[in-house]
């Protein structure tokens, strides 16, 4: 299971600061995974007695049962096992296995490595409600994070796509992003995206590069983690499925890689995690996201504003009058007379 070649890439891996987190497939395996040989009772059967899946029909894999706590202590044993090693688990669609086994799974993970990072691909409330409606283990994000650190964007998302695909406009999808800060755990945290391996590119729907770089600087710029797919740092358009070799054309128009270094460099500020946060649309294309931390004249505020528009724009505020520095780009930002006028990205400090 583990080598000498999974050691010494980790060891690389290292050596450039990163951290590594490995993908934990819990819900299925492949029909013929040394465990479905070793242990078929661990599997779910449908009425006739052969293996399948609990809902839908994935031709490729079949189901585990997690009625069977053998197959608990096997599955968190291995997650014991890389936690030696690795930073965390992305663990695969984390609400079909019911939230006790994970919660029993950090548990004995923590007993080696009380660091490790756990994030849930954690699913849209549609999916959880059919879930449920077949009789199917559904966990919600809030049970998800008693087990977890992050859990995925797709209580919001599909709003998201709506509005980027020109089906609807905002308004549902920064209200439930605003939602997210009274329905989660204080310390909640999400892993935001515009793009990932199951949903369209984000450039397949963004079609100007303006607009693209504002949308991916403003996602970045949310409470929480960001999630950057491979490829998206060249603005790649295309979808392709899971079974298909998808490298990345690096010699494209789009180039992300800047922006994406600066707004990480910028999400390093304490105000990102300890802050409270909220975004609003202060004119249509322009979107206004305020990290807040502290009270009265005490108060300290992050004000990012994101213009999809493509064209300078005069917006009004509510900010004292002054010269601010745009965080983004070192430029000065003026704000005369209750307006101030903003490029593409504007993030200034209060």
């Amino acid at each position: 299971m583990f080598n000498a070649i999974h050691l010494n890439s980790i060891g690389y891996v290292f050596e450039f600061g990163m951290k590594i987190i490995i993908d934990c497939v819990y819900n299925h395996t492949s029909p013929d995974s040394v465990l479905a040989k070793e242990h078929p009772d661990w599997f779910y059967h449908k009425k006739d007695g052969s293996f399948g899946n609990k809902v839908g029909d994935w031709s490729d894999v079949i189901d585990l049962d997690y009625s069977h706590k053998d197959l608990w202590k096997y599955q968190a044993e291995t997650l014991v096992m890389w936690a030696k090693y690795v930073d965390g688990f992305r663990c695969d669609v984390a609400p079909m296995v019911p939230v006790d086994f994970w919660k029993y799974a950090r548990e004995e993970v923590a007993k080696v490595w009380p660091g490790a990072i756990w994030l849930a691909e954690s699913g849209a409330p549609d999916f959880i409600r059919f879930l449920r409606s077949k009789g199917a283990v559904g966990g919600s994000d809030s049970e998800l994070y008693q087990a977890f650190d992050m859990t995925y964007d797709y209580d919001i998302y599909p709003d998201l796509r709506a509005a980027l695909l020109g089906q609807k406009d905002l308004t549902d999808y920064l209200a439930g992003l605003n939602r997210q800060e009274g329905v989660y755990p204080e310390n909640y945290v999400k892993a935001h995206f515009l793009e990932n391996h199951d949903v369209v590119r984000a450039h397949g729907m963004i079609d100007d590069p303006a607009a693209l770089r504002a949308m991916t600087a403003f996602i970045y710029f949310m409470k929480g983690a960001m999630l950057v797919y491979n490829g998206e740092e060249k603005g790649d358009a295309h979808h392709v499925t899971l079974f298909d070799k998808d490298p990345v054309d690096w010699n494209g128009d789009i180039d992300l890689t800047d922006l994406l270094k600066k707004m990480h460099e910028i999400k390093q500020l304490p105000i990102m995690a300890e802050g409270s946060y909220e975004a609003k649309e202060v004119r249509k294309g322009v979107l206004e996201a305020v990290h807040s931390l502290g009270e009265g004249e005490e108060e300290e505020q992050l004000i990012g504003l994101f213009n999809t528009t493509g064209k300078k724009q005069a917006i009004p505020t509510q900010l004292p009058e002054g010269i601010y520095k745009n965080l983004y780009d070192g430029s000065s930002v003026q704000v005369y007379e209750g307006v101030m006028r903003i490029g593409e990205i504007t993030i200034i400090e209060k």
